[in-house]
């Protein structure tokens, strides 16, 4: 990850240091051994685990802190073990479920599903891999443009005065150093017809350290909104730790909206999300989101019937108030907007 080992400090003898986040993101598991080993499970636990996935491992230290050990059904463990059975996916479950890349990418790196938003894939890296992406095949190196790349893309943007916000995702954006970041927010200000720049990120949840004072100034002081859009999916992802983060960023008036997708085994049951929406508000985060399944390949362990899912929701309506209650939403290709069930 040589792209971030720039990100630096200085400790008080003037002595230049890396950042925690960047050690702690040097530092992901990435070998399932290691994984078995640390949360003190089993070969029979984990013999339905496949120990060389295409689509690998990654989980850091803080989300592994989390979860139980010994217990191969702790809902946290099930959104990141691959399993031998990701090989095996029906028909109807793609590579590239939403088309993105193939139908909906004019320029390298930019997405234009929605008339009025943009989504930037500023990289392909995550600090966490979540077995139920519906990016894991999607062509990063394809589509890692430079810097002549990211002026094509000022330039569609320049050029669709219809569209009035962008989104950074990925991957991760909040894997990208400061620097990065800050570069890329400054030429979009520049642009008249965006009123608004989103981050869609795990980085809170996943590794709090990242959301650094640094960061929250630059964030904070832009002079167009940025709101941020985390991804937790259970209550528990939730520690102290986390919401203190959570906590900061309202508190320097940055909006934080969730976005969660409904998983077999982790979340599909109404006492689940419920308290997940009332931990998320108790720090200021809207439940935004709760999105079926997209059918990726090698996700069909998570697949929650629709029937099952549209019975969790109506148990979902009578629990929550209407201003925490998320919005069951599934993604169609080709549809104007996200398509609320």
């Amino acid at each position: 990850m040589d792209f971030i080992i720039e990100q630096s400090s200085v400790d008080c003898t003037g002595k230049l240091q890396k950042n925690n986040w960047v050690a702690e993101l040097k530092n992901v598991i990435t070998d399932s051994k290691v994984l078995i080993k640390k949360l003190e499970l089993s070969p029979e636990q984990t013999a339905s685990w496949i120990f060389d996935a295409p689509f690998p491992l990654k989980v850091t230290e803080h989300y592994l802190s989390n979860i139980q050990k010994g217990n191969p059904d702790d809902p946290l463990l099930k959104q990141l073990a691959p399993l031998v059975s990701e090989q095996d996916s029906p028909q109807d479950y793609k590579l590239e479920p939403l088309d993105e890349s193939k139908q909906f990418t004019p320029v390298l790196g930019l997405i234009h599903k929605y008339q009025s938003r943009v989504l930037l894939t500023l990289t392909g890296h995550c600090a966490v891999h979540c077995r139920y992406c519906f990016r894991r095949n999607f062509p990063y190196e394809q589509n890692n443009v430079g810097h002549s790349g990211f002026l094509e893309q000022l330039n569609y943007i320049r050029s669709h005065p219809n569209i009035n916000e962008v989104i950074f995702s990925g991957g991760d954006p909040l894997i990208l150093p400061d620097r990065v970041l800050s570069k890329k927010i400054a030429a979009l200000n520049s642009i008249e017809n965006i009123k608004w720049l989103r981050i869609h990120s795990r980085m809170p949840t996943v590794l709090p350290n990242r959301i650094t004072p640094e960061l929250i100034e630059i964030l904070a002081e832009n002079k167009k909104k940025i709101s941020i859009v985390i991804h937790v999916n259970h209550p528990r992802e939730l520690d102290s730790k986390v919401k203190g983060v959570l906590k900061n960023l309202q508190n320097h008036n940055i909006p934080v909206f969730n976005q969660s997708v409904l998983l077999k085994s982790v979340n599909n049951c109404p006492e689940i999300l419920a308290s997940l929406s009332e931990e998320l508000w108790s720090v200021g985060v809207i439940p935004y989101y709760l999105h079926q399944l997209d059918k990726v390949k090698g996700s069909h362990n998570f697949e929650v019937p629709f029937s099952e899912a549209q019975a969790i929701y109506n148990e979902l309506r009578k629990q929550l108030p209407g201003f925490v209650l998320p919005k069951w939403v599934k993604e169609i290709p080709g549809a104007d907007a996200k398509v609320t069930i």
